[in-house]
């Protein structure tokens, strides 16, 4: 290894470099070895530190402090921070970063991915596949799941576990044609439990669920129990791709959806729950798009005197033309959305900060039994980054 090798463009990064240097030393008292967790504290130095003696030898750093305290580097661990294309998205070797993968708009042959309960419980490599199409596409659907109810409980082993929300732990949303809800009366005695469309026969158009919360659930699971109701057939639509136009053909629409706050409500007798938030997400760091906030049903008035409501109305009259479809009474057939009829013992997966779910209307001709629950999309990225390792490390001792 050649000093050079380790030059910096500037004067002023020869500071950064030092404190680097010093914060990131390996040593069992800098890290604990067990758990792998920082145990040095950068605000126990100073910010000019600078290393009195550097040493190289059999293509290791050696680094003496003021202090005494020796830190030593590999040179490949640091050789693996060098990027040519200078994008700083390189961690270097010091750790195993995830795989990322990019998402990926439908093509016009797209279909969600299906896979077995017991695939995706107890065969790795065909859970590793699936969680890489849900990674890039936003939706897989698990079928041969069974018709018990709470069996999306079984999902925590891949799935992490059940995010939970008001109004239930896992939501029954069932349509019994002897107990119909009278959609016109709010003060109905019967006993249903009906605070959202879902528990009634009309169409629910796009959305994602609990827009009410600032934080709304990034995966949700629709899992239908029983299906002998005519109609209602089951829609998912890639918002991105929506967005992603939406952008490149109206970014002034586009920029006001990202910044003018929407007020959301969900209540029922019990519970309520409130957010204002801007409809459309973008990561602060690269401005790509991470989240769609969409619910007509929950959205609630704005102020008509806000300076920008002219602009919003148009912007949101745009969004919901193209996720809407114009003029649709139902859930349309455009090219960013698939449709078809969920049966017993299937699961819809969505990555709901992406694909928005819908439902046309149901003909109350039988009874339809849907339980949906919620997960946190980390979980499944970080379960996928865990298989993956655990996969390569397993290769590797059989080579071995």
């Amino acid at each position: 290894m050649q000093n050079s090798e380790f030059t910096f463009e500037c004067g002023t990064c020869m500071a950064v470099a030092n404190l680097w240097l010093r914060d990131n030393c390996m040593c069992p008292e800098c890290k604990v070895v067990l758990t792998q967790e920082r145990q040095f504290q950068i605000s126990s130095i100073d910010l000019d530190i600078k290393p009195n003696v550097i040493e190289i030898v059999n293509d290791v750093v050696n680094i003496t402090w003021p202090d005494g305290h020796l830190t030593k580097y590999n040179g490949n661990d640091l050789r693996a921070f060098i990027n040519p294309n200078k994008d700083f998205t390189n961690l270097g070797s010091l750790m195993s970063p995830p795989t990322k993968y990019d998402w990926k708009p439908w093509t016009k042959d797209f279909q969600p991915l299906r896979i077995s309960l017991d695939k995706l419980l107890h065969d790795t490599d065909e859970c590793i596949l699936a969680l890489q199409e849900f990674m890039i596409h936003g939706v897989i659907i698990i079928n041969n799941a069974s018709s018990i109810p709470n069996s999306l409980e079984r999902l925590s082993p891949v799935f992490g576990p059940i995010h939970e929300v008001l109004f239930e732990r896992i939501h029954n949303v069932k349509l019994d044609p002897s107990n119909i809800p009278n959609i016109n009366d709010d003060k109905a005695e019967n006993s249903v439990d009906c605070y959202n469309i879902a528990h009634t026969g009309l169409a629910v158009p796009p959305h994602n669920d609990f827009a009410s919360y600032t934080w709304n659930p990034s995966v949700q699971c629709l899992h239908m129990l029983i299906n002998n109701a005519d109609a209602g057939m089951s829609c998912v639509v890639d918002s991105w791709e929506t967005l992603t136009t939406m952008r490149k053909e109206e970014p002034e629409l586009f920029n006001i959806l990202c910044k003018f706050n929407v007020p959301y409500r969900e209540f029922d007798e019990n519970n309520e729950t409130y957010t204002e938030q801007p409809i459309i997400r973008l990561d602060p760091t690269n401005g790509n798009i991470t989240g769609l906030r969409f619910s007509n049903q929950l959205m609630q008035s704005i102020n008509p005197l806000h300076p920008d409501a002219s602009l919003f109305y148009r912007a949101y009259h745009y969004l919901s033309c193209h996720i809407m479809g114009i003029n649709e009474k139902d859930n349309s057939k455009m090219s960013d959305r698939r449709s078809f009829r969920l049966s017993s013992g299937e699961i819809i997966v969505v990555a709901a900060h992406r694909v928005l779910h819908a439902r046309s209307h149901i003909e109350p001709t039988g009874l339809r039994h849907l339980q949906d629950a919620y997960f946190c999309h980390d979980n499944i990225r970080n379960k996928l980054s865990l298989l993956q390792r655990n996969c390569n490390g397993n290769k590797k001792r059989k080579s071995s």
